[in-house]
């Protein structure tokens, strides 16, 4: 799916937010998530304190480590410990993926 089936353009104040946006969703759907690991990725997303001020930050980041090594275990157990030593960085570095995608969605977008 292409974010032109998602969003109307322009959506954003400009063109090159659009692609920058666009470029990060290929990137996100060039994983092929399955439905467990799209919901642990969304846990370790939630629980990210990376751009976000958090009462808990201590509990917060145990909390997205535990995530985190729940998609490992996950990941190792479905596509060997090879492949998952390649794949987990993958998944966690989409982390900042999503983060800078709700940052376009929330200050870069066209107030209609």
């Amino acid at each position: 799916m292409d974010t032109f089936q998602i969003f109307q353009s322009p959506w954003a104040c400009s063109d090159e937010d659009e692609k920058k946006y666009n470029e990060l969703m290929k990137k996100i759907f060039e994983l092929q998530l399955d439905e467990i690991s799209t919901v642990l990725i969304s846990m370790m997303s939630l629980f990210s304190s990376t751009n976000a001020k958090i009462h808990d930050e201590l509990r917060a980041n145990k909390t997205q480590e535990f995530f985190t090594n729940l998609m490992k275990k996950y990941i190792i157990h479905h596509v060997g410990k090879d492949a998952a030593c390649q794949l987990l960085p993958k998944y966690i570095f989409m982390i900042a993926h999503l983060e800078e995608m709700a940052q376009i969605m929330v200050s870069k977008r066209l107030n209609i």
